[in-house]
């Protein structure tokens, strides 16, 4: 994306978000197949930057409410720059 910079990775652990998946089904193509089934998670990434750290979230609607739970960043993946 122009005007942005890889700085790091995050990994985050995806049990906590089961609630807010939403089964979609693809219409049949023909008379003679089965309709196809798959999940959708709508999520957003946000960062909060501090005095000295910097966190970072994964934000998704989980039926009526907004949840988030935290990430990890992967030491490997950070980059710094001066």
């Amino acid at each position: 994306m122009p005007g942005f910079q890889e700085v790091c990775a995050i990994e985050v652990d995806l049990q906590s978000m089961r609630s807010g998946l939403k089964k979609k089904t693809e219409p049949m193509k023909s008379c003679f197949s089965k309709p196809k089934s798959h999940w959708v998670l709508k999520y957003s990434i946000a960062f909060q930057f501090g005095a000295t750290e910097l966190k970072a979230f994964v934000v998704w609607q989980d039926r009526v409410t907004h949840s988030l739970t935290s990430c990890t960043f992967l030491a490997d993946a950070l980059v710094y720059r001066e």
